[in-house]
C-alpha cells in the first residue's frame, strides 16, 4: 500500500470511530425525582427495582439526592423560588414538607398542579385502588377540599393496616 492508500485508510478510520462508534440517543421520556438520601441504595443507576420500574413504564429515572439531614429544606426553597424542581419528590412521607398548610402554599403558588387528570388517564393502578379498597377511604383522604388530588401517597394493604384498632401482637 503507497504512502496515499495510508492516509486514506487513516481517514476512514478516524471517521468511523467518530461518527460510526456513538450509541444511539436514548428517546426515552426523563422524569427527574428528588429524595432524601437513602443509605441502603449504593447505586441508583444499577438499582433493580429502578431498572424494573424503567423496563415496566418506558421512561428514564433520574434520581436528585438530597442530603438526609437537609432535604426538607432544600425541597422546601426550591417550591418556595419555583425553580429548579423536579417532576415529582418522593419519599418525604414522615416530614411536614407537603402536610397542610405547607401544601396549600405550594398549590397557591402552582409549583404543585393537581392531578386529577393524569389519575383519570393514566392512573389504571390508582383508580383500582379507590374502587378495590374503597373502605379505606384513600380516594377521598388524598383529595383537597378544592376537588383536586395533589399528591400520591404511599400504600401498604394489610391486615395491620386495615384493622389497626385491633391490638397485635
Amino acid at each position: 500500500m503507497d504512502k496515499n492508500g495510508v492516509i486514506f485508510l487513516f481517514i476512514c478510520v478516524l471517521l468511523f470511530v467518530s461518527c460510526g462508534g456513538n450509541e444511539a440517543e436514548d428517546d426515552r421520556i426523563v422524569i427527574r425525582l428528588a429524595a432524601p438520601q437513602n443509605a441502603l441504595i449504593e447505586d441508583f443507576d444499577t438499582n433493580l427495582y429502578k431498572l424494573w420500574l424503567e423496563e415496566q413504564t418506558g421512561l428514564r429515572i433520574e434520581m436528585i439526592w438530597l442530603p438526609e439531614n437537609t432535604a426538607e429544606q432544600i425541597a422546601q426553597l426550591a417550591l418556595s423560588t419555583g425553580e429548579d424542581l423536579p417532576d415529582a419528590y418522593i419519599g418525604f412521607g414522615s416530614h411536614g414538607l407537603f402536610k397542610q398548610p405547607n401544601l396549600q402554599t405550594y398549590i397557591d403558588s402552582g409549583v404543585v398542579i393537581p392531578l386529577n387528570d393524569y389519575i383519570e388517564e393514566y392512573g389504571v393502578h390508582t383508580r383500582a385502588i379507590f374502587e378495590h379498597l374503597e373502605d379505606f377511604y384513600v380516594e377521598e383522604l388524598m383529595t383537597q377540599s378544592d376537588g383536586n388530588i395533589y399528591f400520591m401517597p404511599g400504600f401498604t394493604y394489610h391486615n395491620i393496616t386495615r384493622y389497626s384498632q385491633i391490638l397485635w401482637i
